[in-house]
């Protein structure tokens, strides 16, 4: 499976008047951006507007990035489906203080238990 079937399967829980980012456009965002060392919903959002072009080379992003809060949000709805998600695509470790320190952040934000 690719990344993106992997992103798929994450359940978007958000009423559909809510749904105006792809879910899987937010994941693969975050993802792309702490993957780059960002440890920031701010610098989610502001590495997404400078990479914007490229990151539309794997997803359509058609209404742009999300806000820092809309992000938040997203993310804390999804926390325990979006990192049962890296685990299985192999971003993260059994061993969760070998995370990247990026990724223990944003875990650790989402107060979403690693074992």
């Amino acid at each position: 499976m690719s990344l993106f079937d992997h992103l798929s399967l994450v359940e978007d829980t958000r009423s559909h008047i809510n749904q105006r980012h792809n879910l899987v456009d937010v994941l693969f965002l975050m993802l792309s951006v702490v993957a780059s060392g960002q440890d920031g919903w701010a610098e989610i959002q502001q590495l997404g507007e400078l990479k914007l072009e490229w990151l539309r080379k794997f997803r359509p992003f058609a209404n742009g990035i999300s806000r820092r809060h809309t992000i938040t949000r997203i993310l804390k709805a999804v926390g325990p489906e979006i990192c049962s998600c890296a685990y299985s695509v192999g971003l993260t470790t059994s061993a969760p203080h070998l995370l990247n320190p990026s990724l223990q952040l944003m875990v650790k934000h989402l107060e979403v238990p690693l074992s």
